[in-house]
This record gives C-alpha cells, sequence and structure tokens, in this order.
C-alpha cells in the first residue's frame, strides 16, 4: 500500500512493526474533525449537499484503494477526517485486506454493528468493493437521519431499514440520494453497486439506482446470494454452508427469523434449547438443529452410517500374531455423525476405539493375540450414532491357533574348570510363522546366568529374579560361573520357560574339575611345612640329647639316639631340597600366568632327580 501514501484522500502509512506480538502501524498526523464530529457540531444531521459532497471525496480515495485491490473494511463517521486544508481523508487501515475478485477467502471477522454488511460476519464469503461500498451507503444513511442503521444481521430477520426520505429525522432527502443510500445497502451482494463509480454516479443522478423495496425480503440470506424462504431452503443451505449456519444458529439469527418471518415460536423455542446446550460444541449443534428442522420438515433426518468392508472375517492367525484393522467409517445419509463404537461380546486381543466424532474417519482396531487362548471367536462390532434410532453392526470372526515352541533338547556344558566362567548360545523359536512367544525364564540354581542377547538383559537366580523374553525367535546365552560352585563335582540344573504355549524345561549338566594350579600350591604349602617341622624336631631333639639318655636309662628304656655323620648329612640335605623344589615350584606358577612351569626351572629339577639317583643308587 505504500504507493497510495501520496494521494491526498488516503492517510499515508509510515511504517509497520511488530511488538509483543501485537502489530502496530505508524500513520500520518492528519489535523481536522472526523464526520462523528461535524455531525455532533451540526445537530445530529447534515444537510443533504455537504453530506453527499463529503462522501463523494471519500468514494473517491476508496476507488483508488480498491483499485490496488484491498478493502478497507471499517467504514464509518470516525474514519473519515475533514482536514483543516479540506481534505477528506481516509483513515485507520489497521482492519484493511487484500481481496481477489470471484474468490472466497478466509477473513478476521471484524465488523461494527450498522456500518458492516452482512457478508463481513462470516469468516468465509466474498468480499470486494461492494463490502465497503455498503459501509460508506450506512455511513451517509446515518449523516442525513442523524440515527445509526439497523444491523445487518437484524435486516436478515425482516426488521425494516427506512429510507432516507422517509426517515423523520432528515432534512428534506431528495428521491436520487435516498435511493442511491438504499441500493448501497442492499442485502444481497449482486444486488448493490459493483464499483464506488457507480456509487458516485447515483449520488449525482448521472445513474438512476435500481428500484430498492423499502423493507427487507422475509429471507434468511446466506453466501453467494443464496437465501432460504422455508425451512426446507434452510435445511439446504445449513448444511452446504456449515461455518455460516453455525453463526447464524448460535448468535440467535435463525431463532429470530423463525419466530419473526414464520411465526413458528415453538421451533424457534426448540432452537434457544439447543444452542443453550450446545455452545461449546457447535458443530454437533447444529446438526441436531437441522435434524430437527427435517423432521419438522418430514424430511430423512439421520446419517446412514456403513462400513468399508461391511464385515471382517479375520481368518486364522496364530498365537501371537499382532495387526491392525482398517475399518472406514462413511454416510449415505446427510448430516453429521458422532457416537460410540462397542463389542456385542469380550473378544480376546481386540482392541478398538470406543467414540468417533465424525461420519467419515477411519477406525482404530488392533488384534493383540499374544496372550490369546487358541480357539474362534466372532460377534458384532456396533457403531451407534448420538441420537441416531439405528446403529451400524459390523460381523467379526477370527480363529486363533495355537503355537508349538522348539527349544533345546539338552544343554551340555562339558568339563568346566574351577574358577572358569563359560558361555553357551541357544534359540528358541516357535511355529507357524506369524506367532510369537511371550515367556518368562529362570533357572534353578546359582552360577548360571541366562541373557537375552537380543536386547542385553540378564537374569541372575542368586537375585531371585526372571528373564522376560517376546518375540518369533529368541536368541538367548547361558553363562556358568564356576567361582560360585563347588569343585569336583557332576551337576544337573534346569532352565525353566513359562509361555504363552505352556511350560517347557531345558536341562543342563556340566563338571567341575580341581584345576593344577591349585593342587600345585597345596604341595608347595605341605612340603614347607613338613620340611619345617623336620628341621626344628632335629634341632630340638639334638639339642636334649643327653638329658634324654639319662632319662631312658633311669627308667631302663635305654635307646641311644645318636646319628651317625652320614644319616644326618643326609637328613640336612633332604630337608633343604624339600625347600629348594617347593620356592621352584612356588616361583615358576607365580610368574607364569598359565599356571605351568618356567624351562630353566624344569631343567633344573630333572638334574637335582639325578643326582639323588645316583647317591642313594
Amino acid at each position: 500500500m505504500r504507493y497510495l501514501l501520496n494521494h491526498p484522500g488516503i492517510v499515508q502509512v509510515d511504517t509497520c512493526f511488530e511488538e509483543n506480538n501485537t502489530a502496530y502501524m505508524i500513520m500520518e498526523f492528519v489535523k481536522g474533525k472526523t464526520l462523528a464530529q461535524i455531525l455532533v457540531e451540526e445537530g445530529g444531521v447534515l444537510a443533504e449537499q455537504k453530506a453527499v459532497r463529503y462522501i463523494c471525496r471519500a468514494a473517491e480515495a476508496l476507488d483508488i484503494v480498491h483499485q490496488a485491490d484491498v478493502l478497507h473494511r471499517d467504514l464509518k463517521p470516525d474514519n473519515i477526517i475533514v482536514s483543516d486544508d479540506g481534505r477528506v481523508v481516509l483513515i485507520d487501515f489497521g482492519a484493511a485486506r487484500q481481496f481477489v475478485a470471484d474468490k472466497t477467502k478466509t477473513h478476521s471477522v471484524i465488523l461494527t454493528q450498522g456500518y458492516a454488511p452482512p457478508e463481513q460476519g462470516t469468516p468465509r464469503a466474498q468480499r470486494r468493493p461492494f463490502t465497503d461500498i455498503y459501509a460508506l451507503g450506512a455511513t451517509l444513511y446515518h449523516l442525513l437521519t442523524g440515527e445509526l442503521p439497523i444491523p445487518a444481521t437484524e435486516r436478515l430477520l425482516n426488521v425494516d431499514l427506512i429510507p432516507p426520505n422517509e426517515h423523520d429525522n432528515s432534512r428534506s432527502v431528495s428521491q436520487t440520494v435516498s435511493k442511491a443510500v438504499m441500493w448501497a445497502m442492499t442485502i444481497k451482494v449482486n444486488e448493490r453497486p459493483q464499483s464506488v463509480t457507480q456509487f458516485i454516479e447515483a449520488l449525482t443522478g448521472q445513474r438512476k439506482a435500481p428500484k430498492q423495496n423499502a423493507t427487507t425480503a422475509t429471507t434468511l440470506q446466506f453466501n453467494n446470494n443464496e437465501s432460504a424462504a422455508s425451512i426446507e431452503d434452510l435445511i439446504e443451505l445449513c448444511d452446504k454452508y456449515l461455518t455460516q449456519a453455525q453463526d447464524f444458529l448460535f448468535n440467535r439469527y435463525i431463532e429470530q427469523w423463525l419466530a419473526g418471518s414464520l411465526g413458528r415460536t415453538d421451533l424457534a423455542q426448540q432452537t434457544r434449547q439447543i444452542t443453550n446446550d450446545y455452545d461449546t460444541e457447535r458443530r454437533k449443534g447444529l446438526e441436531l438443529f437441522v435434524r430437527q428442522m427435517c423432521l419438522e420438515a418430514e424430511i430423512e433426518p439421520y446419517p446412514e452410517l456403513f462400513t468399508q468392508p461391511s464385515r471382517l472375517d479375520i481368518g486364522y492367525i496364530p498365537v501371537g500374531t499382532k495387526q491392525r484393522i482398517p475399518l472406514k467409517l462413511g454416510n449415505r445419509g446427510r448430516g453429521f455423525a458422532w457416537g460410540t463404537v462397542s463389542l456385542t461380546t469380550k473378544f480376546p486381543g481386540l482392541l478398538i476405539q470406543s467414540q468417533f466424532e465424525r461420519p467419515t474417519e477411519t477406525l482404530a482396531l488392533e488384534l493383540d493375540t499374544l496372550q490369546v487362548k487358541p480357539g474362534t471367536y466372532q460377534g458384532e462390532i456396533i457403531i451407534q450414532g448420538e441420537q441416531i434410532p439405528t446403529s451400524c453392526r459390523v460381523p467379526i470372526q477370527y480363529t486363533v491357533k495355537p503355537i508349538t515352541i522348539d527349544i533345546p533338547s539338552e544343554l551340555d556344558l562339558g568339563v568346566v574348570s574351577y574358577g572358569e566362567q563359560i558361555s553357551r548360545s541357544f534359540k528358541v523359536r516357535c511355529t507357524p510363522a506369524g506367532g510369537k512367544i511371550k515367556a518368562t525364564a529362570f533357572t534353578d540354581g546359582t552360577g548360571l546366568h541366562l541373557t537375552d542377547k537380543s536386547i542385553q538383559l540378564q537374569v541372575d537366580p542368586s537375585a531371585h529374579s526372571s528373564l522376560n523374553l517376546e518375540g518369533s525367535r529368541l536368541y538367548l546365552c547361558l553363562a556358568l560361573d564356576t567361582r560360585s560352585l563347588e569343585a569336583g563335582r557332576q551337576y544337573q540344573r534346569k532352565v525353566s520357560f513359562q509361555t504363552n504355549a505352556g511350560d517347557y524345561q531345558i536341562p543342563v549338566k556340566f563338571k567341575i574339575t580341581v584345576p593344577s594350579d591349585i593342587i600345585v600350591r597345596w604341595t608347595i604349602v605341605t612340603g614347607l611345612v613338613t620340611g619345617t617341622v623336620m628341621g626344628v624336631t632335629r634341632f630340638i631333639l639334638a639339642s636334649i640329647d643327653s638329658q634324654l639318655q639319662v632319662f631312658f636309662v633311669s627308667s631302663d628304656l635305654f635307646y641311644e639316639l645318636n646319628y651317625s655323620s652320614e644319616t644326618q648329612a643326609i637328613c640336612i640335605v633332604f630337608g633343604l631340597l624339600i625347600v629348594l623344589i617347593s620356592g621352584i615350584t612356588y616361583r615358576s606358577y607365580k610368574g607364569n600366568k598359565k599356571g605351568g612351569f618356567q624351562f630353566g626351572e624344569i631343567a633344573l629339577l630333572r638334574k637335582l632327580k639325578l643326582l639323588l639317583s645316583r647317591y642313594f643308587g
């Protein structure tokens, strides 16, 4: 709109910006008086010549706005200023919007009662220059009569609009100007002036305004120049223009039209009850209202619900099957439907939404037979629309087949050394294809750990816990930790499964042996203790040798403890050998992680063995 700023009849817009989620427009300050102020100064009514001059000047500026495909949308005496230098200026373009000829667009509802035409009261309606022309004609009506025009919504309800030249307050308004004003304020958009130029020509006598009735028609005007003159028309247009019909219904326009134009106070009372009950659910309220009108007009009022497919025969499925079942809802009749969805009998594993909100949605059905017992299940799905006497019934049937679980007959872990940790993988699967296993697995003793390899979960039976499993194939791992078990024993254990197809067990056997390093360590400790005890004993006996001899003689138990030099040397050498061999063995096993002897130490032990064999023959 920036190129419009140069026109003297349009307020200049300097800039626009947004702050705190609010749009702001900075406009030129026009020093002068609004038509509303001038109207007050003139005693509430303007002379025809002055009023027409002001409106024609404003119309010329409005024509420039329309040439830019823009509507002002809020023309009234407060938004037209007569400046001190004599200009007539349009101000306040805050409600302005672009329009597209012959197109219906969604606009925010901004209106000033009395000046706004009927189409401006609904978000979706055709808006073209005739929208602003109505407001400009209403502004001139106010200037000539001193009264605010009757709101368009009331005119739709058969309330008369008195022409300006017949109004009591007017100051001798000419027939030409009065007809031009009434032409501009015609309810039907196609019967108004279609351009500002036509309106100016009608005001100045250059064009003859079409003949207009002094009163409004008894019809209820809808979009696209369609109107309702009977209940049958109202039903058709309410179903066709849903948004506008909701506005008319909940703003009481239909209620007033029924009472005022048709004289049906009984229907007006029923309408008020519906609008009170469904103010927060207007689409449903409109549907119930139209059904009431259909009953009055003896027209079939209810939607006719149906589904695609019309029946659900799912067939044979194995235990564990999980699938979504599409069930599309449709309507063969008129109107709108909402309601409940239920089952005639309990269907194990079948989940279904309990409500639907429109007659053209796809219902969410899900069948999960993971914990369903094999068998045949059949019944009906009942789709019941609210306040609809008949229901839609959909037969449903399916047969759940049992599954067979294939598990290993035995797990033989073999011979395991004490302190060692091993694992063994195995599979558990089910047939037929499409089935699924749901199981709880556990072992019956310490040392065994069961792991689900697919999700890395494990169970330690020592903690009295279990492993929950689910799938058509289970990939498991059984781990054995011998550190908490006793060596030198044969073990018989089992892995148990409690499944949706029964209980199963897998025998597990293994043997734990005593490792060589434990034996060697035990031998080392025993040798060191024995050698030490022998050396200490020999020392003690030698130190008390003389005392023992005296004791044995006095007791007639003479026994001479006298070792020869050769015997003593042998005992000393033997004790040293035990200590030496024990030390070598301990050092070897401590330094070698694999538990074997070092090569040099083995050679030394062999030489010692050869020396002893020669010495003792």
